[in-house]
């Protein structure tokens, strides 16, 4: 599994260290987990099932190392970038309900939302591997397009000269 975030934000650090603390520890131990982002090769310690890959300028690099990602966002606010970006580019996704909040989001067994710590660690352990080699559908990727949202932006820009 990957993540793919901007460690040096407060709610993805924190979030990280919630998984990092309470989830992790508890998951077997055939788990990988890979890090991408700003910070991602300081935050997690040395760990043998946690690879550290810092910033990457390729996308594809994040998409080819895991079969998943994860967004374990536990607070804040806005829309989670680190959500959108997986799906778009058709990644299956583990988040917090949270990590989701604001998006065009149908029921998919591409996606999965979990809260609490319990659920995540039942899942990973059980369920996790049905997202290997599993896709995104388009219907829903291309909600995060640039193309499902330049009419949209253009409109807005004229309006507000």
């Amino acid at each position: 599994m990957g993540m793919l975030a901007n460690f040096a934000w407060w709610p993805n650090r924190e979030g990280f260290e919630w998984f990092l603390t309470r989830v992790f520890p508890h998951l077997s131990a055939r788990v990988q987990l890979h890090l991408f982002g700003r910070d991602s090769d300081r935050i997690a310690p040395n760990h043998l099932s946690i690879q550290r890959h810092g910033y990457v300028a390729d996308l594809a690099e994040v998409w080819g190392a895991c079969d998943f990602t994860i967004c374990p966002v536990i607070s804040g606010g806005g829309v989670s970038v680190k959500v959108a970006e997986a799906l778009y580019n058709g990644m299956p996704l583990v988040g917090s309900r949270l990590s989701a909040r604001g998006l065009p989001l149908d029921p998919d067994p591409s996606i999965v939302l979990l809260d609490g710590a319990k659920d995540w660690i039942q899942f990973l352990n059980s369920g996790a591997e049905g997202l290997a080699g599993r896709t995104v559908p388009r219907s829903i990727a291309d909600r995060f397009s640039v193309e499902a949202h330049s009419l949209a932006f253009s409109t807005f820009l004229l309006e507000s000269r």
